[in-house]
């Protein structure tokens, strides 16, 4: 009788009527859908042919394809926060970038760039944005 009397007793949280809005977009910069082809760059490793999902003035999201390939997955799949890669094919420069997050296939990074690189980057992305 003690487990009933417990069910029967136990108290019932209700959700709350003014439940706090949901929390504010972290990313301050706009993102851009895209799929732009890219190779990512990493010391001596081969280059990875991959593409981007989103693009933003300060970093983006790539898509890692084969990412669930049997062993040995591709040193992209391998990567983790902090780690630093160099994006190819995007500008007329490498775009150093370190890892965000990596998972479920998907690569955010976050760019590391000087006043010219990132001059070149915000041209490239109104471009973008003005195709739209």
């Amino acid at each position: 009788m003690g487990l009933l009397s417990d069910l029967l007793t136990r108290p019932f949280k209700r959700p709350a009527k003014d439940a706090p809005p949901p929390a504010p977009e972290r990313r301050g910069a706009q993102r851009y859908a895209t799929t732009l082809p890219i190779l990512l760059r990493r010391f001596e490793l081969p280059p990875f042919a991959t593409s981007l999902i989103d693009i933003s003035t300060t970093g983006a999201a790539i898509t890692l394809h084969d990412w669930d390939a049997p062993e040995p997955a591709p040193w992209p799949a391998r990567l983790k926060h902090g780690d630093e890669i160099a994006l190819a094919g995007l500008l007329d420069v490498p775009l150093a970038a370190w890892v965000v997050v990596a998972n479920e296939g998907v690569l955010r990074v976050r760019f590391l760039m000087d006043d010219t690189v990132r001059t070149k980057l915000h041209e490239m992305i109104t471009r973008l944005a003005t195709a739209e």
